[in-house]
């Protein structure tokens, strides 16, 4: 008899340990057919959708690295181009000023928001390229003054560029909010989205309202407050609300929970 038993549990074990590796199978072949369909499956501009890898459970502790899209490319070249103006006015002026500190901070912040938003949610239909498109041209406008001190056109040049991007994020979250906004509590995924965009839109609108108002009335010799109030407004926790690959592996997440 407790033969029989040992029998019939290492049987029911092998049967889940069959119908896992088979879920698995599923998952990665999800997930390859979503990595290898044509862009405009699905529409030429569509909500914006969740990746597949988001959904992954958080015991899966690596994942394949997705190719790089040409306009996250673009977007990453016009970066360190904003990086290395920010660095060639350090080196002219001989030393890290604050206003280049605060600079390079504000062009770090663009980044950091472009990229937890391409590692959550699926940017390859028309409407995400051009906003990529649309935030290299505010980086790169902004990038011209990089060597002008805070008080002066330049200065007000690269709060203009900071506003407009903090608005286009804004919208990006209020739209991520209003597509999954009949999201119900036993649907984790979706209500842990609502609430990461609802947070975030929020986050956003403020910001672009102090860069707003230290743009139009702040004077220039206060305007370092602006520049680390409207910096600070921007840092985000990334993880706080959403897993995502920004670090390339799920080994953190699956050690202190999918969520946080």
């Amino acid at each position: 008899m407790l033969q029989q038993e040992k029998e019939g549990k290492r049987k029911l074990f092998h049967a889940l340990v069959k119908l896992v590796n088979e879920l698995k199978m599923y998952k990665a072949a999800a997930n390859n057919d979503f990595d290898n369909q044509a862009w405009y499956n699905g529409g030429l501009w569509r909500a914006p959708r969740v990746l597949p890898n988001i959904e992954q459970s958080k015991n899966n502790r690596t994942r394949s690295r997705a190719a790089v899209s040409l306009s996250d490319l673009f977007f990453t070249l016009v970066t360190v181009t904003a990086f290395t103006r920010v660095g060639l006015a350090v080196t002219k002026s001989g030393n890290v000023t604050l206003d280049s500190f605060l600079y390079f901070a504000v062009f770090w912040t663009i980044w950091s928001k472009e990229a937890s938003y391409t590692t959550r949610f699926d940017t390859r239909d028309l409407s995400a390229k051009a906003e990529t498109l649309v935030t290299c041209f505010a980086v790169l406008f902004a990038s011209l003054s990089a060597s002008a001190p805070m008080g002066s056109e330049g200065g007000s040049r690269i709060m203009l560029a900071a506003a407009f991007c903090s608005m286009l994020h804004c919208g990006l979250m209020a739209r991520v909010f209003w597509w999954h906004r009949g999201a119900g509590d036993n649907d984790a995924v979706e209500s842990h989205v609502q609430r990461y965009a609802l947070f975030n839109t929020a986050m956003n609108f403020l910001e672009s309202f102090t860069w707003i108002v230290g743009m139009l009335f702040v004077p220039y010799g206060y305007r370092w407050i602006s520049f680390t109030v409207g910096v600070l407004l921007g840092q985000r926790v990334p993880r706080a609300f959403m897993a995502n690959d920004f670090h390339g592996t799920l080994l953190e997440a699956s050690r202190e929970g999918f969520f946080h």
